[in-house]
């Protein structure tokens, strides 16, 4: 492997003003001034991490899209054409004149988009990619008539758009903030920005934003779900000495049973189909999920009973697949059969399976009893020798089926009741190794279960209370949800981009895909809900995380942090901080010391802060200044005792002291008594 990090981003003189912002044309915005953090290899093996600072409105937010947008345009360039069914088309800008320079190695590339033209150089001269933007449509015949026309002006050559592809880096974006990302801030642009939350495209495109957002903002309740489901396996990988999350150690997961979600997109796909083809069920209108549950099994069964249906060819083509499948199955077993056939109509939004998608992206299918001349065969076997995160719930879901007979004897009842919930230990086949994440994963419960976490809160020996308190994730402070929802979302992407280096080096079906080696993970806003310890602790624990799950042997990592925490700093030296004011670099900030230095140190610079005390505490100390010095020795009683009261709650024991000497000046010494006195008091109660 070898080091990588984002140099720079520079912005022409040409670069239409609506991206640009706050940012000046002409300037070259550097995260690192100098090699030294990576000659010494500060933050481990490949590893390089940067921060990007500056006050509210000094343009790091404007940076950052500058570089969302240039990745966006050369994703758009290299893979049009590509038939990506279940993706999102991306929208190309034009009007940006800018350009990203990165080092792999000992090599520099730079990525320059300039209007519709876009070019990646090696070494300032040597040309690996240009192409133009120039609105020519062509057919794309393997995706099917129903699929239109894209836009394309390279040749689509999947070999050469992989090659290219791996010169360059992935980008993965958090930002909790309700302010940022917003579809409306964007509407001069187009809607490019919600193409990069809306992905199904196997991490072709090299960027994706998150959380998930629609155009009301951040779905918490989309962003809850996705999260339980990535920490159940974070939390199985981690241990009491090394937790994922501090102070808490898995207790148990409980999993629940919830098919419904996927029987109400089958049934709304088939009663979508009935009333187009006019079918004896175009009245049919089922709301409550236990009908809608019964009429999809039964349906199913009949489906799967006949001979060349697509539920028969997936069903039984699935030659590892120990099927037992009746009426009178249970319906845990019939739900995860249905799931199964579900998935593998699911999966070919992928581009890899992209030349099934118009014949099989129906979910009506599921229940069809229609006889199809279809050989699907070679798809699934296809599907289920696939490697990567694609095709892991449908490992998880036939494992489930094939040992159905033991977990049932463990779980009995509860494995079909939605009131009830069993443990994973219970589930867990006692005999399993789970040696990593990725193993982890393939043993987990099928989607058809909805799980909750239960972790045990750690006491300190002299606590009174129990030593192992339990707690329900979702009952956590917002702080410590959010740390875990933020980095659950890297490991989950991670995680799923490793299983296509995995997939590309164990069988053929990973050989059209990209195998990203460059990830550049940017924290932006990254202090939001954090107590200063877990400001102070994040960069020690992200590496550790990435160490730990040795992710820095498949990938090298490029990471910035957009912070306002003096915290953060003290972790990273100044050679690696951006610094911006007023929408350019402070050159200045790059003679500060940062690294290890006491946080108040950096918060002096003046960088952060005019003052180190809060805005109405300051004019407070200064109103109480003009008084003392606008007294001509004339305060009467009542305002004495006054001013002592405001002074004796000041907390700067030096501020304090030095207003009260003004103060005895014009009392004859009257409170430096009583101050003496209480300073007295004070030694005297800490010492008993």
């Amino acid at each position: 492997m070898k080091s990588f990090r984002i140099e720079s981003i520079s912005i022409s003189d040409k670069c239409d003003k609506k991206y640009c912002k706050i940012l000046k044309k002409g300037y070259e915005y550097k995260f690192y001034s100098n090699k030294v953090t990576e000659d010494i290899n500060l933050y481990g093996d490949n590893i390089n991490i940067c921060a990007l600072v500056g006050k509210n409105g000094s343009g790091k937010s404007s940076l950052l899209d500058m570089l969302y947008r240039i990745v966006n345009n050369f994703g758009y360039l290299l893979f049009e054409g590509a038939i990506m069914p279940g993706a999102e088309v991306p929208i190309f800008l034009k009007g940006i004149y800018a350009s990203v320079k990165f080092k792999y190695g000992d090599k520099t590339f730079e990525l320059k988009c300039e209007d519709k033209r876009m070019s990646l150089y090696s070494n300032e001269i040597e040309s690996i990619w240009n192409d133009e933007y120039n609105r020519k449509n062509i057919k794309c015949e393997e995706a099917g008539n129903n699929k239109g026309t894209y836009d394309t002006g390279i040749n689509c050559d999947k070999e050469d758009i992989i090659n290219i592809a791996k010169k360059f880096f992935f980008t993965i974006v958090t930002n909790y903030s309700i302010q940022s990302l917003n579809y409306e801030d964007y509407e001069e642009e187009g809607p490019w920005i919600q193409k990069l939350f809306h992905k199904n495209d196997g991490y072709s495109l090299p960027i994706v934003l998150n959380p998930y957002r629609h155009e009301y903002g951040i779905d918490t309740e989309i962003e809850a779900e996705l999260t339980n489901s990535r920490l159940s396996a974070i939390f199985l990988n981690s241990t009491e000495e090394r937790p994922f999350l501090d102070g808490y150690n898995l207790n148990r997961l409980e999993y629940r049973f919830a098919p419904f979600k996927y029987y109400r997109i089958i049934y709304a796909a088939y009663r979508h189909w009935a009333i187009n083809e006019q079918k004896e069920d175009i009245y049919l209108d089922l709301e409550n999920d236990y009908d809608i549950m019964s009429f999809v099994e039964e349906r199913f069964i009949e489906a799967y009973k006949t001979k060349g249906s697509y539920t028969n060819l997936i069903l039984e083509g699935l030659d590892k697949l120990k099927l037992n499948l009746s009426q009178e199955s249970p319906d845990s077993y019939k739900a995860a059969c249905v799931y199964i056939v579900y998935k593998v109509l699911s999966s070919t939004k992928y581009p890899d399976y992209a030349q099934y998608f118009q014949s099989l992206h129906r979910f009506e299918h599921c229940i069809s009893c229609e006889v199809v001349d279809k050989n699907v065969k070679k798809y699934i076997e296809k599907l289920f020798d696939d490697e990567s995160h694609i095709a892991n719930k449908l490992h998880q879901t036939v494992q489930f089926i094939n040992n159905y007979d033991k977990i049932q004897k463990r779980d009995g009842v509860y494995l079909n009741d939605p009131d009830f919930s069993f443990d994973f230990k219970n589930y867990l086949d006692s005999g399993k190794s789970l040696d990593n994440i990725s193993d982890i994963i393939k043993e987990l419960p099928p989607p058809i279960y909805k799980v909750e976490i239960f972790l045990n809160r750690s006491r300190k020996k002299n606590d009174k209370r129990s030593q192992m308190d339990e707690v329900l994730f979702s009952k956590l402070s917002s702080g410590e949800k959010q740390f875990a929802y933020m980095m659950s979302t890297y490991i989950y992407h991670l995680i799923n981009l490793e299983s296509i280096h995995t997939a590309t080096q164990t069988n053929s079906n990973g050989s059209n895909r990209v195998a990203y080696s460059m990830i550049n993970m940017i924290f932006d806003e990254m202090e939001l809900c954090f107590h200063p310890e877990y400001q102070r602790t994040f960069v020690n624990n992200l590496i550790s995380y990435i160490q730990r799950m040795e992710l820095n042997k498949t990938f090298s990592f490029n990471i910035i942090l957009t912070t306002h925490s003096p915290f953060i700093l003290s972790d990273i030296p100044a050679c690696n901080i951006l610094a911006l004011k007023d929408g350019e670099p402070d050159e200045q900030f790059k003679n500060k010391k940062t690294l290890a230095a006491n946080i108040y140190d950096i918060l002096n610079s003046g960088f952060f802060m005019d003052d180190f005390i809060g805005e109405y505490s300051s004019i407070f100390i200064n109103e109480i200044i003009k008084k003392l010095n606008d007294s001509n020795d004339d305060i009467s009683a009542k305002e004495q005792e006054m001013l002592f009261k405001q002074i004796s709650l000041i907390g700067d024991d030096l501020v304090r002291i030095k207003l009260l000497e003004k103060l005895d000046q014009c009392t004859n010494n009257r409170f430096s008594i009583e101050e003496r006195k209480r300073i007295l008091q004070k030694e005297l109660d800490n010492l008993n």
